[in-house]
């Protein structure tokens, strides 16, 4: 009788103190044990450096005129351009939350359109919302009626029109001239029930206003089976409903002619000139457009589920104290997101077919309410001895007790034979008679497999993430994430009651409202290490080249610095500032979830979905970070 006793007794103890420490660095992790006070007094932090685009207050509404509920941005250096996906409907149309409500037409009129953006940074200039455009009948592809009805842009990407405005000259080689117009890349989620698309289009900087020319033109979706990602070992396809993205400047698509067809009309006038056409290599680059391939990140696969427009946040995180523990328990209480989430994916555009990409180890830990983030580094290119557009992958993991960035690099791990599968494509063509004249292509791509080596702890979820061209990576997060959800609900019930939907709870005074949440930017840098001694920092571009002909492993040191913080503030306490105080005080988005850097300008952007005031530039601080 006795044994049992000390078995259970034991037991329970094991039980308690293997629960306690995991419960308590989640805690830790998401803010619920620190001091409120002490986010409102401790959190301010460089933020004189960061101002909001727009010249309004906080306390003053937005408008169509200014991007707003920006999700993502993203910088192209060879040309300056920024470019911004922005959806003012992102309260009631929310992917990351799995709320998809009506409501949108309500909200146009006041805050506008989903749409991109376009800032030449170069220029004092403010940025400017894109019209998309879509091709004439005689177009070989033919745009989506729902691209111009329901556009609800996610994740953005950039690249150069044409790869050869993407090569590196060697050493002594005359530069590549700059891109006459950029492909944007677009995570599109125009429908609640189905998988989302991917969006191309092109944003010619040649034509009428140069870099401030105003029309995207739609080239081409992927979508359907061009989508269905399918694993590398297996044709087990995966539904991919696209999140982020991240260029893969290889295995390009046929060329396709950039402009437009002309009208019949023009190309029958003798007067004029369009015939004419130069033959140079740059001339010829610049008519033609190669949709290059890509990576991207997935939401969880809700095509199963009904459509819901019930008003509990699906992406509310922990809301009890005892889901932590339990989930280490019980697996129907884990709170692991959907294990699409946790796979990479490859679109090769050279064959319009996406695969699953092998990361060797196990894949990234995802939870709700945390979709996976993505960013390629191409190692510094040939002048630091790299020899792929992706030498490295940067992707954000979150367990229950832990944050971390992990560096996955490309490794030939299964031999280059691994990746190179065969694919046969049907290429439909006719003669000049017009008889069928099918072609059956073989064609080989290259999927690359990445390990992963290094690993960077953070003290709060990353929200947002980005990696500059020397490999560092920059990220923002919320110190409290249970406070976020909190202030996202509040946010989203005030939209509803001015749309005239149902809330979920009763209006609150501007004091009892949930406060703004803080936020933290951080950088992490790195140096390499060998045998002890300091190898190199990350631009010693000649040294990282000698050591990798030399097939010499490099062991990196990481060294996260936070570069800004904002307090927690209720509304009321931001009402109450005077207007000279807010303009000195500075801003970032409360729930930054997008961020580029410039660190030749030594300027980072930040955006907030759930932000009226879209977007922040911040000027790096020459004392305080590594620029």
């Amino acid at each position: 009788m006795l044994l049992p006793l000390v078995i259970s007794s034991v037991a329970a103890g094991l039980l308690s103190v293997t629960s306690y420490f995991p419960y308590k660095n989640h805690l830790k992790l998401h803010g619920d044990s620190l001091d409120a006070a002490s986010l409102a007094s401790n959190h301010l932090l460089n933020l004189e450096h960061c101002h909001p685009v727009s010249t309004r207050l906080p306390n003053e509404p937005a408008g169509p005129v200014e991007p707003s509920f920006c999700e993502d941005v993203v910088l192209d250096r060879r040309t300056s351009m920024a470019y911004l996906s922005c959806d003012p409907t992102r309260l009631t149309w929310d992917a990351r939350a799995g709320i998809y409500e009506d409501g949108g037409d309500k909200l146009a009129p006041e805050q506008g359109t989903p749409g991109i953006w376009a800032w030449d940074t170069s220029r004092r200039s403010l940025a400017r919302k894109l019209y998309i455009s879509t091709p004439p009948p005689e177009y070989p592809l033919q745009a989506p009626s729902d691209l111009l009805e329901t556009f609800h842009p996610l994740g953005i990407a950039v690249t150069a029109s044409n790869p050869y405005f993407v090569e590196e000259v060697d050493e002594g080689a005359e530069p590549r001239p700059s891109p006459p117009a950029n492909l944007v890349v677009v995570a599109n989620k125009p429908y609640a029930d189905k998988p989302g698309v991917v969006d191309i289009f092109v944003h010619d900087l040649d034509k009428v206003g140069g870099k401030d020319h105003a029309t995207l033109r739609w080239i081409k979706r992927v979508e359907g089976q061009e989508l269905a990602g399918t694993h590398v070992d297996s044709d087990m396809p995966f539904k991919v409903d696209p999140f982020r993205i991240a260029i893969f400047a290889e295995q390009y698509s046929q060329p396709i002619d950039r402009d437009y067809p002309e009208p019949q009309h023009v190309r029958d006038n003798p007067d004029i000139l369009a015939g004419f056409k130069h033959d140079d290599v740059a001339s010829k680059a610049a008519r033609t457009i190669r949709v290059p391939s890509f990576f991207v990140t997935s939401l969880p696969d809700r095509s199963k589920e009904p459509s819901t427009h019930e008003l509990s946040e699906r992406s509310s995180l922990f809301s009890a104290v005892w889901q932590p523990v339990a989930s280490y328990l019980l697996p129907q209480y884990s709170l692991t997101s959907d294990p699409i989430t946790s796979k990479l994916f490859i679109h090769h555009s050279s064959i319009n077919k996406t695969l699953s990409v092998r990361l060797d180890g196990s894949d990234p830990d995802q939870w709700q309410g945390f979709p996976p983030l993505l960013q390629a580094w191409d190692g510094g290119g040939k002048a630091a001895g790299s020899n792929s557009s992706a030498i490295a992958l940067f992707i954000p993991t979150l367990t229950a007790d832990s944050a971390k960035v992990q560096e996955w690099e490309q490794h030939w791990v299964r031999g280059i034979a691994g990746g190179i599968r065969d694919h046969r494509v049907l290429q439909k063509a006719t003669t000049p008679d017009g008889r069928a004249n099918n072609v059956l292509q073989l064609y080989k791509t290259y999927t690359p497999s990445f390990v992963n080596f290094f690993a960077i702890e953070h003290e709060t979820p990353v929200r947002a993430l980005v990696v500059d061209e020397h490999g560092r990576s920059w990220t923002a997060g919320n110190p409290n994430t249970r406070s976020v959800e909190k202030w996202i609900a509040s946010q989203r019930d005030e939209r509803r009651r001015r749309l005239g939907l149902p809330t979920s709870s009763p209006a609150l005074s501007s004091s009892k409202r949930p406060p703004r949440p803080a936020a933290k930017i951080d950088q992490t840098t790195f140096v390499f290490r060998h045998f002890g001694s300091v190898v190199a920092h990350p631009w010693d571009k000649e040294k990282l080249k000698q050591k990798r002909k030399k097939g010499v492993f490099l062991r990196k040191e990481f060294h996260t610095f936070n570069v800004f913080k904002s307090p927690a503030e209720t509304k009321a306490e931001i009402e109450g500032r005077s207007e000279e105080e807010m303009r000195k005080r500075g801003w970032l988005p409360t729930v930054p979830t997008g961020l580029a850097v410039d660190i030749h300008k030594k300027l980072l952007y930040v955006t907030g979905a759930y932000e009226e005031r879209g977007f922040a530039v911040c000027a790096l601080p020459a004392d305080w970070i590594e620029a």
